[in-house]
């Protein structure tokens, strides 16, 4: 009966967020790295070279919430990077964390828009990843 429950929520939670219930399962899988749960998880992720960005809006609550999450070479700097180009796509922060993880910086931010002129998800990660690629 539990179980029955689990699965009808789950698949209520699917139905609900579509196809960004995937970016916010990768996001979720960061953040447990990030607290020392499940390393094993993001290794296969840490074999590249190129950042990983995951861009994600959650609006479920009064605002919309964007979460993005974030896998790069670690270097000095890297946050401050990060947290300005956060902001000149137009995203307030919020609440952020962060570890390094082997040779990676691995992070996730909680922003919300500044403006109404909102960029879209996929144009807010290519500008992070352009970013990232280009220090």
């Amino acid at each position: 009966m539990i179980i029955d429950d689990v699965s009808q929520t789950t698949k209520r939670r699917q139905s609900i967020l579509g196809p960004e219930i995937d970016k916010l399962q990768a996001i979720n899988k960061m953040t447990d790295a990030i607290r020392g749960f499940d390393h094993a998880k993001l290794e296969p992720d840490f074999t590249g070279l190129a950042p990983k960005v995951i861009v994600a809006v959650d609006s479920q609550s009064l605002e919309d919430v964007v979460i993005v999450g974030i896998n790069a070479a670690d270097r000095p700097g890297l946050l401050l990077s990060i947290s300005t180009g956060l902001h000149s796509v137009g995203l307030q922060l919020h609440h952020t964390e962060a570890a390094v993880i082997l040779d990676r910086s691995v992070s996730v931010w909680r922003c919300e828009f500044i403006e109404k002129n909102r960029m879209e998800p996929k144009e807010i990660e290519e500008s992070l990843k352009a970013l990232l690629v280009k220090e």
